[in-house]
């Protein structure tokens, strides 16, 4: 069965970054620079806190805020629970840049 949508874009910034490309709007980097840029990301740094196993904890939150974060996840088709994760990683990264740098 053939793909019915190979060129089509899935959503207006995927039109925007093909009408880029194909109009030339866009700076080619060496692998060094991209490389340098991974690094250096929070990208890199937060794969080392997802590596680590999950356990589970109980904390004491404010509900108004758990609603919150529940209302938007499920207004994204995404689940609460991996948002606070998601949340709590990117914090624990920027903290540990933090004690790193002083």
């Amino acid at each position: 069965m053939a793909r019915k949508f190979i060129n089509k874009p899935f959503d207006e910034e995927e039109r925007s970054l093909m009408e880029s490309v194909e109009n030339g709007d866009f700076e080619i980097v060496s692998k060094e620079e991209t490389k340098a840029f991974f690094d250096s990301s929070m990208t890199i740094r937060s794969a080392k806190f997802r590596a680590t196993a999950k356990k589970p904890y109980t904390f004491r939150l404010h509900s108004g805020a758990v609603d919150a974060i529940r209302e938007y996840a499920n207004a994204r088709g995404g689940h609460y629970q991996t948002l606070v994760d998601d949340a709590l990683v990117e914090l624990a990264v920027r903290l540990k840049s933090e004690m790193t740098s002083v």
